[in-house]
């Protein structure tokens, strides 16, 4: 079975022109030792250097390694090329995480390339980074030979717009969707699941950003493959996440700060003594490379943020300030305002709406203040990018019928929690009065025994002085009747 495309070069969008070289749907598999080859990819697009002042798809390698514009042939009547999907497919591709799920591309029966474009691309590219890249040394460690990929290609599907326009309007699986069906959130009721799973998604995000790794030049981009693996090296960020989801029942965090940033400053805090070279420069940066001596206090904080403790007070006016006035810049305000917080906090100093205070500047005098400088936690803290205007400010909205559940569930959790705390506690004070009680009667043994040996002492030197003294006569009575 033939892989190659027809040499049947588009004239224009006008389908009943155009030459039939597919009248029946075919299925070609491309897989294992017949994996889909950047030639087979080239011919399928009809991949060529685009001419002076000729429409082109992007700027990329050619074959030669010369950085080209580049046009395809059989893409004329594709959706949009989108530069983010084709890098994302690209790195994935370059890292071995592309996994062979069934989906397919789609060629007309003219030859046009009706949905693939993107992987097609990523793999052409990929391979030509591979070679003449500036990570090519980086690559040639994990791939020894050219780079093929497996992939089902489906041949002959009308191109006709009632057809081509009902292509990819599915809806995309998210990060969230990912996680929810995961094994992550398992014990979870299904509702509670799909808010945690959300929270989740975007606290990766997040960390993300914060820690650096969105400037990795091999693996900056966040794909679902790069997300999930990043949270399986940081298991510790699903504890954050279902502390906060608990603490947040009532809303009194995520009124402030959303409940995926409150998840991973909480991380953030609970490693904020950590060595950032160590992370960074670990095989796989992850908690093993981390310091969580301040976890327990972190997980304070949010705690009596959310309870109205009065020590809060200042904290929870300043974030609901910068709620109401709606800030040009987002979350990243109150993510200031927190580690401002937190600074005090850790270090056992009160609290004062003075410590919180933040400065602004003039973004380009054209009078929208801006944060002079984000203070950072610490640790693996980086702070935000600096194009960065915003941080994933608003939670995924959700049906009310799946909040009311969620809520159930947090509260469930809540009780839980709590009841496993006065558990917790009474154990630890009946252990402790069960200690002081054997420590009692040691006392009072060791007491009596001291005062046994005391006696027994008085007695055997009363006995001793009894003998002494009825020996007296007898020693002088023998003495006599010698001298006699």
């Amino acid at each position: 079975m033939s892989s190659n495309p027809p040499a049947n070069k588009p004239s224009g969008p006008d389908v009943k022109r155009r030459k039939v070289i597919y009248p029946e749907v075919e299925v070609k598999r491309f897989v294992k030792d017949e994996a889909l080859t950047v030639s087979q990819a080239r011919e399928f697009m009809g991949f060529r250097e685009a001419k002076d002042k000729e429409p082109y798809l992007l700027k990329g390698f050619n074959e030669n390694g010369e950085v080209v514009k580049i046009t395809c042939d059989y893409n004329c009547r594709n959706r949009p090329f989108y530069p983010s999907v084709y890098q994302t497919l690209k790195q994935a591709i370059l890292n071995k995480q592309w996994e062979f799920n069934g989906e397919t591309a789609i060629i007309g029966k003219t030859g046009l390339v009706l949905d693939g474009q993107h992987t097609f691309m990523a793999l052409i590219q990929a391979e030509y980074e591979r070679q003449f890249g500036d990570g090519k040394y980086h690559w040639a460690e994990i791939w020894k030979k050219p780079i093929t990929i497996d992939k089902i290609v489906v041949l002959g599907i009308s191109e006709e717009d009632d057809v081509v326009n009902t292509i990819n309007t599915a809806k995309p699986r998210s990060l969230a969707d990912v996680l929810f069906r995961s094994e992550f959130f398992t014990s979870l009721a299904p509702d509670a699941r799909n808010m945690v799973a959300r929270i989740c998604a975007q606290a990766i995000g997040f960390l993300w950003v914060r820690t650096g790794r969105v400037n990795d030049i091999y693996s900056g981009r966040r794909c679902h493959s790069e997300s999930v693996s990043f949270l399986r090296h940081h298991p510790k960020l699903m504890d954050a996440v279902r502390h906060i989801f608990e603490e947040d029942a009532e809303k009194a965090i995520s009124n402030l700060i959303p409940a995926s940033i409150a998840a991973g400053l909480l991380y953030l805090m609970g490693s904020c003594s950590s060595n950032i070279d160590d992370y960074t420069h670990a095989d796989e940066p992850g908690d093993s490379a981390l310091d969580f001596r301040h976890w327990d206090k972190a997980e304070e904080f949010w705690v009596l943020l959310g309870s109205k403790d009065d020590g809060m007070k200042a904290v929870r006016d300043a974030l609901a300030a910068l709620v109401s006035a709606e800030e040009t810049m987002g979350v990243l305000n109150r993510v200031a305002v927190v580690i401002k917080a937190w600074e005090h906090y850790v270090q056992g100093h009160e609290i004062n709406r003075s410590d919180l205070k933040l400065k602004f500047v003039d973004h380009e005098n054209i009078g929208v203040p801006i944060l002079a400088s984000h203070p950072t936690v610490g640790g693996i803290d980086l702070g935000p990018r600096k194009e960065q205007k915003s941080a994933y400010d608003a939670e995924p909205e959700m049906s009310d019928d799946q909040l009311e559940e969620a809520k159930a569930e947090q509260k469930r959790l809540r009780q839980q929690k709590d009841k496993s705390k006065e558990e917790s506690r009474k154990a630890k004070a009946e252990n402790l009065a069960a200690k002081l009680k054997t420590r009692r009667a040691e006392a009072k043994a060791q007491k009596e025994a001291t005062a046994a040996e005391a006696n027994w002492e008085t007695n055997t030197n009363e006995e001793a002085n009894g003998e002494a003294n009825g020996d007296i006569p007898k020693l002088i009575q023998a003495e006599e009747g010698a001298n006699t």
